[in-house]
């Protein structure tokens, strides 16, 4: 299945959108913090061989995306899946989101109800990010500008560090293509500012509390996280799912942080079966479905 890239203008500027297929309700794919829409490349594919029409955009500021307007990122984040899902002229969309992404999936299914026809989580933090914030703290603010002075004498050492030690962090199998973590350690190490990015993580772990009301969520939802994951516990998507009226919990036997990279396949075939049985019109909610994903 070829996949299109072309530019999208949206209010918070132009990015890069990533598509497959063409008719149909959209499925919106969000890549989390650093990241960027190669990471649904595997997925779209899949998507696409399975008849769904399907997208992914750099988030504004993140990979080929311009850069990032003024103003509190998780908004800036929001208003630029108002903006596609209203380019994408289809009425609604399924919105899929990894990690950062799956905050903003939430978050719009709760402001624009009428516009998400289904949303899904994989890997959402909001109830894991005292463990991030923890790393980012201001306590360790001092060794990250450390870090950074040392970087700007030999500039490789810190994204070949990053890439080594996010290998171990980041997924549960080996053999995954670098390719993936390098763009988030040019993400983190542009302009030799590592702490930049540390001082966004804590600010979005600050404001975890009041990304939104759980409870407002009445779409169908699926929340999956991976049994490896060693960023943020699977518990925080229990807690997510229990909160949920409704929704489906997944656990993905053998997978870390970013499952769309380390199993594509397997993510692609869960989001197609959760959109032909719970996103299409005149589907009921149902009852909270809990499972286990083996390999």
């Amino acid at each position: 299945m070829t996949i299109l890239s072309t530019r999208v203008s949206l209010s918070t500027g132009s990015t890069r959108m990533l598509r497959v297929g063409g008719a149909g309700q959209p499925i919106i794919l969000l890549h989390g913090y650093g990241d960027s829409a190669a990471c649904w490349t595997g997925v779209l594919r899949h998507l696409g061989d399975r008849g769904h029409h399907a997208v992914a955009i750099d988030l504004p500021g993140f990979g080929q995306a311009d850069p990032r307007p003024a103003g509190a990122m998780i908004d800036v984040l929001d208003t630029a899946l108002r903006d596609l899902i209203e380019t994408l002229g289809a009425g609604s969309a399924v919105v899929v989101g990894n990690s950062l992404g799956s905050v903003s999936a939430l978050r719009a299914a709760t402001a624009i109800p009428d516009r998400v026809a289904g949303v899904v989580t994989i890997s959402e933090p909001t109830h894991g990010f005292s463990r991030v914030h923890l790393v980012v703290s201001a306590q360790h603010e001092s060794w990250v500008m450390r870090m950074a002075t040392a970087q700007r004498r030999a500039p490789q050492i810190g994204p070949q560090l990053m890439v080594r030690l996010g290998s171990r962090v980041l997924y549960a199998r080996r053999g995954i293509d670098p390719a993936h973590l390098r763009g988030i350690a040019d993400y983190i190490y542009a302009g030799g500012e590592p702490w930049r990015a540390m001082r966004e993580v804590r600010e979005l772990a600050l404001g975890a509390a009041d990304f939104y009301d759980l409870t407002a969520v009445r779409c169908p939802a699926l929340i999956m996280h991976g049994d490896k994951d060693r960023v943020i516990p699977v518990s925080s998507s229990r807690r997510i799912s229990a909160a949920i009226r409704g929704s489906e919990l997944l656990v993905l036997n053998g997978l870390g942080h970013c499952p769309q990279v380390e199993a594509p396949d397997r993510i692609a075939a869960a989001l197609s079966s959760f959109v032909q049985r719970r996103c299409q019109p005149n589907r009921s909610e149902g009852k909270a479905v809990h499972g286990t994903q083996g390999s």
